[in-house]
């Protein structure tokens, strides 16, 4: 692999998504130390122990997994690297981009928040915030990938223009 010249990772560090994956398993927790141990049931129509330890189940494989969400944009030479882990990876060759630019976007008008987001305008690629690197592909389609570090991608592209052939 070529040396990068721009390499940044993003992870769901939003305080609010936390508590709203955190406090359904705290729920449980308090409904299986309730239930299970102390031997009260839960609720006034208590599900069984099976039922309760399984449904708290769920919100924790979420919160595990929003734990494994990032997303990683790689800038070198050849072109652009995109992991939006553990989803999905794509690569955006040079000599595939019409053009690439900074911008400021608004997420949830213009692709419905964030995440993998399909939009009237295009693919975005967003963990937070409302800045992003939008490149338009030479077959049309358009890309959208979030960034936190605006001004220095902004930077590098400026320095690399001529190189990677963007107007």
């Amino acid at each position: 692999m070529k040396a990068s010249w721009y390499s940044e990772t993003q992870r769901f560090n939003q305080w609010w998504i936390w508590l709203a994956l955190l406090l359904p398993i705290g729920i449980f927790l308090w409904g299986i130390l309730k239930q299970v141990v102390l031997k009260q049931p839960f609720g006034d129509n208590p599900s069984s122990d099976e039922g309760l330890i399984a449904g708290g189940l769920i919100p924790l494989l979420l919160l595990l997994l929003f734990r494994r969400i990032r997303l990683d944009t790689t800038i070198d030479e050849e072109g652009i690297r995109v992991y939006f882990a553990p989803f999905s990876k794509k690569f955006f060759a040079w000599s595939e981009i019409e053009n690439a630019w900074v911008r400021e976007y608004k997420p949830l008008l213009e692709y419905g928040g964030w995440g993998i987001r399909f939009g009237a305008k295009g693919t975005a690629y967003n963990i937070a915030g409302n800045q992003g690197l939008q490149l338009e592909l030479r077959n049309g389609r358009r890309f959208l990938i979030g960034t936190q570090d605006a001004a220095h991608l902004q930077r590098v592209l400026d320095n690399h223009r001529d190189h990677i052939g963007l107007l």
